[in-house]
């Protein structure tokens, strides 16, 4: 708050109408700093809440997209548990007739075992895979939850020191009132 010397009078003290003024001028400064800082509140409040929902709606398409991708695997895994199931009962014509045909035999053996080879290391492929991804998009999450929960704090930190900036000028202003009167009498 600045310092104001105010003209004297030869009766009476202080110009009255330039104190009146002053603190008239005063009152209209601190309720525009009071209205410019709730503004300013309310557009903080208004781009946290924005902030929140972006990131939900971050949260939600990777989600989906997690979703979908699981789906796909899913997908990709009953194509070969049905490729496997079909494969299955060829390896066991194939024993049936072992006695008859000795080289047809271990041509279906050999070949389903690469089969249910490759299908397994597919399968524990598409699993580690899957289980990497769900880390990835864990420590994504747990990132970006941690620094909203962050810039959430610095923003309570301001609006918590609001009410005592606004005390401060309330005693100001009654320090004020009190001289004005003091003076009077």
């Amino acid at each position: 708050m600045e310092a104001r010397n105010f003209k004297s009078v030869a009766f009476g003290g202080f110009d009255k109408e330039e104190v009146i003024q002053y603190i008239q001028k005063t009152a209209q400064e601190n309720t525009e700093a009071l209205e410019a800082l709730q503004r300013e509140n309310g557009s903080l409040r208004a781009e946290n809440e924005s902030l929140r929902e972006q990131m939900e709606q971050s949260l939600r398409e990777r989600e989906d997209a997690a979703k979908k991708e699981t789906e796909a695997l899913r997908e990709q895994i009953r194509a070969l548990t049905a490729e496997l199931d079909e494969l299955r009962p060829q390896a066991q014509s194939y024993r049936e007739v072992r006695s008859q045909v000795g080289d047809i035999e271990c041509q279906a053996r050999r070949r389903a075992s690469e089969l249910e080879s490759a299908t397994t290391m597919r399968l524990n492929a598409l699993i580690v895979d899957v289980r990497r991804q769900y880390q990835e998009m864990s420590s994504a999450f747990s990132a970006t939850a941690g620094q909203a929960a962050a810039e959430l704090r610095k923003i309570e930190v301001s609006l918590t020191q609001l009410p005592r900036a606004m005390d401060q000028t309330g005693k100001k202003l009654e320090e004020i009132v009190s001289a004005v009167d003091n003076q009077k009498k």
